[in-house]
């Protein structure tokens, strides 16, 4: 049986369903990969990160095993989210992520609690919103010709509409944008989309790929 290799953050990993509280070591078997898989007769296969940024969630991909027998489907995350490559790592932090050799260091809004005193203000003082957009919409870019020189079919999805950018318009013709939380319920943490707003995902994601 061919994957369907999903890359997202916690939406996509399924944070907070029954199958996947806090800590969990495996993602949920109740979230919209796994659920969208069944809908398309492959296995899935689950790269979803919490906390992630879209950085992160390309960095997932190029250190990926990705074979064109794969349908890769992304829910890329918000743009606000941010990540700065570092070697101040230590293990067991929400702060940190690594991957292969690397680490990022993760910023955003409402990560402060979790992180250690980093106000969201301080890195706009950087980076005005438009240009996390801008970064986040390149590191889309980079994924979609990486999958293409690699003949793999993609699909494009995120919890936020980002293809305001005229170059987005061309390089993304499969990109949606939409909102996890419009949707039905939450899960157990009130933070992440619920069971039946999982499946309303993998449905609407289903539905776009049968009318391309």
């Amino acid at each position: 049986m061919n994957n369907l290799v999903a890359f997202g953050c916690s939406y996509t990993w399924g944070q907070g369903l029954e199958d996947c509280p806090w800590g969990s070591a495996n993602p949920s078997k109740l979230a919209w990969p796994t659920k969208l898989a069944e809908k398309l007769n492959l296995k899935a296969v689950n790269y979803g990160t919490p906390a992630a940024s879209n950085k992160e969630i390309l960095l997932r991909l190029l250190t990926s095993n990705i074979t064109k027998s794969d349908t890769v489907v992304f829910l890329w995350t918000y743009s606000h989210r941010y990540g700065i490559f570092s070697d101040d790592f230590y293990e067991n932090s929400y702060r940190f992520s690594k991957i292969d050799s690397y680490a990022i260091k993760r910023y955003g809004p409402g990560m402060d609690k979790l992180t250690g005193r980093f106000e969201y203000s301080s890195l706009l003082k950087l980076h005005t919103e438009f240009d996390l957009m801008a970064d986040s919409c390149l590191s889309i870019q980079h994924a979609v010709f990486y999958l293409k020189s690699l003949g793999v079919t993609q699909y494009h999805f995120s919890v936020e509409r980002m293809n305001t950018l005229s170059f987005m318009k061309t390089a993304t013709p499969a990109f949606i944008g939409f909102n996890p939380f419009q949707g039905i319920d939450e899960s157990g943490d009130g933070l992440h989309p619920g069971p039946a707003t999982q499946q309303l995902i993998a449905d609407t994601i289903y539905d776009s790929i049968n009318q391309k």
